[in-house]
């Protein structure tokens, strides 16, 4: 398995992946309690640009806001899918990396950001927690698409931090 952990609609509890594996052959072993969640909100924010500064990646926002890291980090699911903004290219592999179980232990002790959400997103970015001072996820979009109990765990996790934007424009990124 890739994923680090698993969390389950069906059981109130978080498996970590090895002994998940072990339980899924063990079919007498089930729960069906259903987690108690709450909404969230977020003011969205509209991206208009990535790229460097010194050495650090930089995600500038229509607000004002700069979010500054190590890293970013985009999490758009179970395959790859670019942002395609000007400059992106020249970071991949340099800064812009697609899998926090690969590239997440490089940055540790240092400030991430996981571009896009929804379910992949929020994962990804609990499992960067692990290694990271800080982890802020950028979602598409003007309301949260990650289950409800991704929502509250991010709300509960000191090292993370959400926001919101409408797709990607541009990019300001100088290369590597």
């Amino acid at each position: 398995m890739l994923e680090d952990r698993q969390e389950s609609l069906s059981e109130s509890t978080t498996t970590q992946g090895p002994p998940r594996a072990s339980k899924a052959l063990n079919p007498q072993t089930r729960c069906g309690s259903t987690p108690s969640v709450s909404a969230s909100k977020w003011p969205a924010q509209s991206v208009t640009s990535i790229g460097t500064r010194g050495n650090f990646k930089v995600v500038n926002t229509e607000s004002g806001d700069d979010y500054r890291s190590d890293a970013v980090l985009v999490v758009t699911g179970s395959r790859y899918r670019r942002l395609n903004v000007p400059g992106e290219e020249d970071l991949i592999g340099a800064g812009i990396h697609f899998c926090a179980t690969c590239d997440g232990p490089f940055y540790k002790d240092e400030e991430m950001l996981a571009v896009r959400g929804g379910n992949s997103g929020f994962e990804e970015g609990l499992f960067l927690a692990k290694f990271g001072t800080k982890v802020t996820i950028l979602e598409v979009g003007d309301t949260p698409r990650a289950s409800r109990i991704f929502q509250e765990q991010v709300e509960n996790n000191q090292r993370w931090k959400f926001a919101q934007t409408p797709p990607f424009r541009s990019s300001k990124a100088t290369g590597r």
